[in-house]
């Protein structure tokens, strides 16, 4: 619902602008998600929240030390190995990733300091894409193979004694989330970026 209210033209406006500077809570809660707790910005609502809310309030949570600690998670990634353990720590990459890009629209011109992130950056979205072309491939194939299932046997209604007895057993969790549907989020972000760094744009278009 906050997010719809953020979004909302009228409330674009300087005043509200100043009304969310203003708010302490507003202000800390955006601080701590970015220095602390940067994971929740894996939640797409969180981080459409957030991107509608740190360019307001921007200027004065990001500053300089803030800055500086932001993008320090960037030069440590920039020093990783692309494609190691990618699926075990693709949360927290894009996490950071996330808040470097929060960072970065509010201060476009400091994106330079970030020494290798756009080699990173396009190493990685080579990577996922060449994951997701891959996974594309493997379900085109899989929905060409013609499923033949065996014959049911025709089921007879359980009798009174056969119906266990007691609570039920809980519903079998979800599976977990394939490669290629972790990858997707990353590879947007690592997009976002890119577009934001000196000739990103064009790298992209060009990939």
């Amino acid at each position: 619902m906050f997010t719809a209210i953020c979004s909302v033209d009228v409330l674009k406006s300087t005043e509200f602008g100043e009304f969310l500077r203003s708010s302490t809570y507003c202000t800390n809660c955006v601080s701590a998600v970015l220095l602390e707790e940067r994971g929740y910005l894996n939640n797409p609502m969180v981080f459409r929240l957030f991107s509608l809310l740190v360019p307001k309030v921007g200027k004065q949570v990001l500053k300089e030390s803030v800055t500086n600690l932001i993008l320090s998670r960037a030069n440590a990634l920039v020093t990783s190995d692309v494609t190691q353990d990618l699926k075990k720590h693709v949360h927290r990459v894009t996490a950071d990733l996330r808040a470097v890009l929060l960072v970065l629209s509010v201060h476009e011109g400091i994106a330079p300091a970030c020494l290798g992130l756009a080699d990173y950056l396009r190493s990685l979205e080579s990577h996922c894409k060449d994951v997701l072309s891959k996974a594309e491939k493997e379900k085109s194939e899989s929905e060409d193979v013609p499923d033949c299932p065996p014959a049911k046997k025709p089921r007879t209604p359980p009798t009174d004694e056969d119906r266990p007895i007691g609570p039920r057993s809980p519903p079998e969790p979800p599976p977990p989330p394939s490669e290629a549907d972790l990858l997707r989020p990353l590879l947007e972000t690592v997009q976002a970026l890119l577009k934001l760094l000196p000739g990103g744009e064009q790298s992209t278009a060009s990939s």
